[in-house]
């Protein structure tokens, strides 16, 4: 799984997380130090092996190749994404202090998922700003003001505020990896120290041989016509080579050449070729016209549900709950193209009113703790992947 997986199932230590921070250092700063950007670092992309020990980075697809001042494309997640290419921003780079790409945007992405990884909640309420707090289950830690602040440098605004490089992130964490180790800040820090890569069991740095095929002749471009022998021509043939190996020795008789020659000619039978194309071409429109069919079904249910048209047939017999694993907000329609209307914190109880495109219409019942937000309203929409509904 991921790290995402990993939060919601279990908490993490200290020690193991700042374990996983620094394989995701090593992993980008060898990528940094080759001009390649991530812009999508997020818990969901940072997988585990089986033995939960060596993380991995994922998805390259939005990686920009080269460090350069060539227009920026707005990629990434909203609530990791620093603003200079986060999809929030789209249209208002001008108002950016510096809008150049650097190395810089994946450090704020990584301290937004280090956010994740020690509390267990996503930095929804710091969207495209910088991290200025700490969740109340872990505000009071030890090790929390010093976390605070090194999340506060690298999640900054203006990129050139932040940390300018991993081994510098990883550096400035010193103190709080003291705490992981020892128990307790020391009044030195190690400084210096560059992330270290985790390697995992069976890793092997050559590349595998490459496949070899043998080559296949290729098929003449025109075959001799297929003779079918009848099969008392065969049986009759058959029969002649069985006698001759038990020894029977055939009687010479005296033949013309007219009737040597007829004797030697097989009985040659022609494909009844038309009638199979006949039936092949029934078969085939038979086929197309069920798969039409059924295509036709599939899309009027799916539009009918789609549009709410057709309802959820268990809402009809029960009522279900869930829980909201993470805070979300609520939306006044089932995307997010339109301004929340509330907030719906973690371990939040909702019933479901509707569904529609994994997007859940709920009543919010009891908010998880106890939040300020204006016009937070009871109903709206919440995202189905953020909530665990009891029962499934």
């Amino acid at each position: 799984g991921d790290l995402q997986n990993l939060v919601r199932r279990e908490k993490v230590s200290l020690k193991q997380a700042l374990s996983y921070v620094e394989q995701v250092c090593a992993g980008l700063g060898h990528a940094h130090r080759n001009n390649i950007i991530h812009r999508d670092i997020k818990p969901q992309n940072l997988l585990l092996t089986e033995d939960r020990s060596t993380v991995k980075i994922a998805d390259f697809g939005v990686a920009r190749i080269n460090i350069s001042d060539s227009p920026i494309t707005r990629v990434g997640t909203n609530i990791y994404a620093p603003p200079e290419h986060s999809p929030m921003f789209a249209g208002q780079t001008g108002t950016l202090a510096f809008g150049q790409l650097t190395p810089a945007a994946d450090i704020y992405s990584l301290a937004k998922s280090v956010y994740t990884l020690v509390s267990g909640e996503a930095p929804r309420a710091f969207a495209n700003e910088p991290l200025a707090a700490l969740p109340e289950s872990v505000k009071d830690e030890e090790w929390a003001d010093d976390l605070k602040r090194v999340m506060r440098k690298a999640t900054h605004r203006d990129p050139r505020e932040r940390h300018q490089s991993v081994e510098e992130f990883w550096n400035d964490l010193g103190a709080v990896r003291e705490i992981a180790a020892n128990g307790e800040a020391s009044t030195v820090i190690s400084n210096g120290l560059i992330p270290q890569p985790h390697v995992a069991r069976g890793y092997t740095p050559f590349a595998p041989l490459s496949p070899h095929f043998e080559a296949i002749a290729e098929t003449p471009a025109s075959l001799p016509p297929v003779l079918y022998v009848s099969r008392a021509s065969a049986d009759q043939a058959g029969s002649s080579l069985a006698r001759q190996e038990n020894g029977f020795q055939p009687e010479k008789t005296t033949t013309s050449n007219a009737d040597r020659a007829a004797s030697a000619t097989p009985n040659i039978s022609s494909v009844p070729t038309g009638k199979k194309r006949s039936r092949f071409g029934r078969l085939a429109v038979f086929v197309i016209f069920i798969s039409l069919f059924t295509g036709i079904l599939y899309g009027t249910a799916s539009y009918m549900r789609g549009r709410g048209i057709f309802p959820d047939i268990r809402s009809l017999f029960k009522t279900q709950t869930a829980v909201a694993n993470t805070d979300i907000y609520l939306r006044p329609s089932p995307n997010t193209d339109n301004d929340p209307v509330g907030l719906v914190t973690k371990n939040s109880k909702v019933r479901i009113v509707k569904s529609q495109n994994n997007w859940y219409q709920v009543d919010v019942v009891e908010q998880g703790r106890v939040r300020d937000a204006p016009g937070n309203a009871t109903r709206g929409w919440l995202y189905g992947k953020y909530l665990d509904i009891d029962g499934d």
